[in-house]
């Protein structure tokens, strides 16, 4: 399954820090590592290579961190912040 950002988000980023906002309103601050999610999001990316691309920055095993991003990403597609393509 591959994943990108939606193009109708709204969103502003700091130092470890996101917010994403809908056009009706709803927002989601999102922090540490899920940022780095929405960094990885600029075209269509695989699950695969999300966990992958993050497993090597936090050192961690591509099992916990995979477990993490499929949760995130459900929580982000199912508000509208991103696209999935089965």
């Amino acid at each position: 399954m591959r994943w990108r950002r939606s193009p109708t988000a709204l969103w502003r980023v700091a130092p470890g820090y996101l917010v994403l906002g809908s056009a009706d309103g709803r927002t989601l601050e999102v922090d540490g590592p899920g940022c780095d999610v929405w960094e990885l999001l600029t075209g269509w990316v695989s699950d695969e290579e999300l966990t992958a691309a993050l497993a090597r920055r936090y050192g961690t095993s591509e099992e916990i961190v995979s477990r993490d991003v499929r949760s995130l990403l459900g929580e982000l597609h199912a508000q509208g912040y991103v696209d999935r393509d089965d």
